[in-house]
């Protein structure tokens, strides 16, 4: 039997098998990951708000064919900076010089600060289903709000805040995506989960993110959309391509924001497709 022909909760206990945790000690904190696969060039792979890396695991598995993937889990990390300088302590752990760096969603905004503050250390740029800080602006007072009380509101507050926020985005996924994404969100400390607001927030309140901040970047770049993503509206998108005019774009349709999930041997092919053209 193929591993694609087994159950989903099968194919998850293998990869976790095959796959386990290493981990990285950088300042204060201790950052987890996954190293997928063993290819020559490496793929730093920047997961959404939900802050779990095996949340992908298919795709992580299906671009690990032919690359080395690193995929960390998120830490309570308070400051994108400080972010960007814990993905490095790993790179360098794993003694990679340079990686192409694949983000969605929330880890689509990291990816963004990260090209900006380690250009040196980024091949090429993937952005998948995300913002650009003039789109999610937007919502920033709101959020702001939300960062200041956050930590003073009960724990099943917050977790059903971040649920009721996020959860959408993981309905047409089906049943046990929906059940991990619960189970997943229960397993997270206030603390953590407010982390990943307070990045969204400080992300959104970046004003120096211009058309043309990358143009001495040798790198290429890449959006990736959908046409009906519940979590990443039109005003999203076109924000994302008009910061970044020099992108190859892709869309993929009726996945909304789970195609990493959905399709995700389709979600890798063409992320595999350019990662090689990148190289």
């Amino acid at each position: 039997m193929k591993v694609t022909d087994q159950p989903i909760d099968v194919q998850l206990a293998q990869f976790r098998a095959a796959h386990p945790l290493a981990h990285c000690q950088h300042t204060e904190e201790i950052w987890r990951y996954r190293r997928v696969g063993r290819g020559k060039d490496a793929v730093l792979w920047l997961t959404g708000a939900l802050g779990v890396a095996e949340l992908a695991f298919q795709s992580l598995l299906a671009i690990g064919r032919q690359f080395t993937v690193i995929a960390p889990d998120y830490p309570s990390t308070p400051t994108l900076d400080a972010f960007c300088d814990g993905l490095i302590a790993i790179l360098n752990q794993e003694r990679i010089e340079k990686a192409h760096v694949v983000g969605g969603s929330l880890g689509g905004m990291i990816a963004q600060h990260l090209i900006r503050r380690y250009p040196d250390r980024v091949l090429s740029l993937v952005l998948s289903h995300t913002a650009a800080p003039e789109s999610s602006r937007l919502l920033l007072g709101a959020v702001r709000v939300l960062v200041g009380t956050l930590p003073k509101w009960p724990e099943s507050v917050v977790r059903k805040l971040f649920s009721r926020r996020l959860r959408v985005g993981f309905t047409a996924a089906g049943p046990f995506w929906l059940q991990y994404f619960d189970a997943a969100v229960a397993a997270q400390s206030c603390a953590e989960l407010t982390s990943r607001v307070r990045l969204a927030a400080e992300f959104a309140a970046q004003r120096h993110y211009k058309p043309d901040d990358l143009r001495l970047w040798p790198g290429r770049v890449m959006v990736l959309d959908a046409d009906d993503d519940p979590l990443m509206p039109n005003v999203n998108q076109v924000a994302l391509r008009t910061l970044y005019p020099q992108a190859e774009l892709h869309r993929f349709f009726q996945t909304g924001h789970s195609v990493a999930i959905l399709d995700p041997e389709s979600y890798a092919s063409v992320i595999r497709q350019f990662i090689s053209a990148a190289a």
